[in-house]
């Protein structure tokens, strides 16, 4: 629901621990009772179930990161524009001039130059990531063939690699870094990193079907989906591969549903 979201532009541009935020969040709670108070009117108290997670978290600004009286780290500032400049010099100094990235498409390959120079997409991104990895706030990149940073970091940035929906590569960045942002949200701060305060979500489940209180497994919002499924005793969906959280269910799953996992990973 769009009221659950109206933080996501606003936490762009404000510091994590701003008013603005404190606001949104608190406005987001009563909608979110709203919401409770009308279901139990309309479904009556114990008539429904309810799941609420999130998309991801967020980085704390440079200026929060670097705040003496916090956690004075060492939060570095990239910028994307040397970066793509650091590809096109590697990728040129190979092969010859390009242009060598598709224009207005961030870290994705023009195919006619490759083509052209017969240069497999494979070798000009690793070629590229070898570039982007020697500037200051990268820690490494990602590819489908290939990768330099450790292999849990690189299975997460696999998991939203799709071919033609995103960049050819993803250079990761070190912890607490900040790409150069638009000028409407400089000082701002970004998300899509596989670090702890961005992969973070609450994960709540609520309604008869579910044993209250809290629980401090690991779990993922794919975990959904299966012990959604598993509560209601039909099959997961087919290419679901979350656990089925069964220490939070009251009833324990069918048999017909699986064990603890629905599908393997």
């Amino acid at each position: 629901m769009n009221a659950f979201s109206a933080s996501t532009s606003p936490s762009h541009r404000n510091r994590t621990d701003s008013q603005a935020i404190e606001k949104i969040t608190l406005e987001t709670d009563r909608s979110i009772a709203e919401l409770l108070a009308y279901l139990d009117w309309h479904f009556g108290k114990g008539g429904y179930w309810l799941a609420l997670s999130g998309d991801h978290g967020v980085a704390p600004t440079l200026v929060q990161s670097r705040d003496p009286q916090m956690a004075r780290l060492e939060a570095k500032n990239v910028d994307t524009k040397a970066l793509e400049a650091a590809v096109e010099a590697a990728v040129a100094e190979r092969w010859g001039p390009g242009p060598w990235l598709a224009k207005d498409a961030g870290l994705f390959f023009d195919r006619e130059t490759l083509k052209k120079n017969s240069v497999r997409l494979e070798d000009a991104v690793r070629v590229a990531g070898e570039a982007v990895s020697t500037i200051s706030g990268i820690l490494g990149y990602v590819s489908p063939w290939r990768a330099n940073v450790p292999e849990e970091t690189a299975q997460a940035y696999r998991l939203s690699l799709f071919p033609g929906r995103g960049p050819d590569f993803y250079p990761v960045l070190e912890p607490f870094a900040l790409p150069t942002l638009p000028d409407e949200v400089k000082g701002g701060t970004t998300h899509g990193t596989p670090y702890t305060y961005d992969t973070q979500v609450p994960l709540i489940l609520f309604g008869p079907a579910f044993v209250a209180g809290d629980y401090y497994d690991r779990v993922m919002p794919t975990d959904l989906a299966t012990t959604l499924a598993a509560a209601l005793a039909i099959h997961p969906p087919s290419l679901a591969n979350g656990r089925v959280l069964r220490w939070a269910m009251r009833r324990a799953p069918s048999p017909a549903i699986g064990s603890e996992r629905a599908h393997p990973r």
